[in-house]
């Protein structure tokens, strides 16, 4: 599905966003980037994992996103 900006149908992230692989705690990703296809679908894989309470890494950000913190939300808005 060229262009979406929603994780969920996505064919191999959005499985396991919808718990058919098994139940996860969260994601790890080498970049913000990297979550999604453009800076909407990155933010929206952000917002799931933080509405969720699930854990969101990267690289190059010191431990977990924390998207409640003002801070952290800029700085992962400017990455995606």
């Amino acid at each position: 599905m060229a262009g979406a900006t929603d994780p969920m149908p996505r064919p191999k992230l959005g499985s396991r966003l919808r718990d058919e692989r098994g139940k996860y705690d969260g994601l790890v990703a080498a970049a913000v980037d990297r979550l999604g296809r453009d800076v909407v679908d990155c933010l929206n894989t952000g917002y799931k994992m933080r509405d969720e309470g699930k854990l969101l890494v990267t690289y190059g950000h010191e431990g977990v996103w924390n998207l409640d913190d003002p801070n952290n939300e800029n700085r992962f808005t400017m990455e995606a």
